[in-house]
């Protein structure tokens, strides 16, 4: 009899320690399903470079196509962690050949921003070859001294965050190459063909020079995407497997609808607190589907960011 409640007794302890050890890893396995379901590669940023405007008097549309075609190539081999929207979409086409602008010429901030919101987008990249000029610089010591000519190219780089409608960004840069006399007068006299070849060598290094700036600032920015439609707790957002997004990402909405002047008729908008999370349960190939995991949206104007632990 003792042997017998010697054995119950060993086997209930046994179950009691292994049984525990069994439950335990079930619900860590349960929870690292969960995670496992949650968890993705980096999700992309998506980005939009609209076509720079040619500021200069060499009105010439192969600056600009080299300029784009050059920042698109650069961004897209160096910049993991952003995709670039292309002409494929229809809606980024009427935006990347027409940006929204005030009279004086500027770019409507607050408009670009929202249009970028409707598109997806984290960043839009704007820009403009502002000044293309010929200089001339006596150079050498005392009677070795002679003249020298130059082109000098000056472009701008500008970045707008679809969140707040603020510039993540704006640099200029310039340089210059050497050309001969007769195509320095030539620029004088407004023709620019003959420094051509060097104008353009100058543009491609200058273009990745502003590549690299906002290769490098777009780096830290974290990924945005926004609401596209709500039906009730369903929520679909504008973006999906072409960023990366997979069943089970996390996302903390924020409210983003205030609205604050700024100076010369800009306006921004304020990056409001945290008012749920939306946990994402269908993907599609440019857009996402979703129930509010907790709290609410507040709007359609919200902001989603990826939440991370």
């Amino acid at each position: 009899m003792k042997f017998h409640r010697m054995i119950s007794f060993l086997v209930i302890i046994t179950y009691m320690i292994f049984g525990n050890v069994s439950d335990s890893f079930a619900e860590e396995s349960a929870d690292n399903d969960f995670q496992a379901e949650i968890t993705s590669g980096p999700l992309q940023k998506r980005v939009g470079v609209v076509f720079f405007q040619n500021g200069t008097l060499f009105q010439d549309n192969r600056l600009v196509t080299i300029t784009d075609e050059t920042i698109t190539d650069y961004l897209k081999e160096s910049c993991p962690d952003i995709v670039l929207v292309t002409d494929e979409n229809q809606a980024f086409s009427a935006l990347r050949n027409k940006q929204p602008r005030h009279v004086s010429g500027a770019i409507s901030n607050l408009k670009i921003a929202m249009q970028g919101r409707k598109l997806g987008l984290n960043a839009i990249i704007t820009g403009e070859i502002s000044e293309i000029k010929g200089v001339q610089e006596e150079l050498g010591i005392w009677w070795l001294k002679e003249m020298v000519f130059f082109v000098h190219v000056h472009m701008l780089i500008s970045i707008y965050d679809t969140e707040t409608g603020s510039k993540l960004l704006e640099k200029y840069v310039s340089e210059e190459g050497e050309i001969s006399e007769d195509a320095y007068y030539k620029i004088i006299a407004k023709d620019f063909t003959a420094a051509f070849p060097v104008i353009e060598e100058l543009v491609v290094s200058l273009s990745d020079e502003l590549a690299d700036e906002a290769c490098y600032r777009l780096e830290d920015e974290p990924f945005k995407t926004y609401i596209k439609s709500a039906d009730g707790g369903k929520i679909t957002i504008n973006a999906g497997r072409n960023a990366g997004i997979a069943k089970g990402n996390l996302f903390n909405i924020h409210d983003s609808s205030r609205i604050i002047p700024g100076r010369d008729g800009h306006k921004f908008i304020i990056s409001g607190p945290e008012t749920g999370k939306l946990r994402i349960d269908t993907v599609y190939e440019d857009s996402a589907e979703g129930l509010i995991y907790e709290g609410e949206k507040k709007g359609m104007d919200s902001c989603l960011i990826l939440f991370e632990e």
